[in-house]
Formats: C-alpha cells, structure tokens, sequence
C-alpha cells in the first residue's frame, strides 16, 4: 500500500519535464475554485466531451459529481 509522503522530501524525484504528480480534486480546489465539478461539469458539456446519454444519467442521479456518477455505476 502507498503512503503519503511528505512533498518537501520527494520533491527532487520529480525534475524530469516528463514526470507526473496526480493529486486528487480536493487538491486542484484548493488552488482554484474553477475546479469545482459543477464548474468542470459544465466545462465537459460545452466542448463536447459529455454525450446526451451520460448528460441524462448526471440529471437522472441530479448530480454532476464524476465521482459519485462514477460509484453509482
């Protein structure tokens, strides 16, 4: 299992221009509240990246949270 690490410390692993850090919704908020889902929900549907039929199961569910669509499912 994976343990949290303190970013201070492991910070020089990531140097490279190609490496990656994936960090959970909660951290992109606290950086900036366009991060919200309903923000990202409706950012999704104006480019087009939102099907009719997922748009009828996010309405049905009356939720644009992909997480709690994601575990309904």
């Amino acid at each position: 299992m994976s343990q949290l690490q303190d970013w201070n410390k492991i910070s020089n692993k990531f140097t490279d221009k190609d490496s990656a850090i994936i960090l959970g919704n909660g951290s992109s908020r606290a950086i900036h509240d366009g991060f919200s889902y309903d923000n990202l929900y409706e950012k999704a549907v104006e480019q087009g990246h939102i099907t009719d039929e997922e748009q009828q199961i996010f309405n049905y569910l009356e939720t644009k949270d992909f997480e709690f669509v994601l575990r309904m499912l």
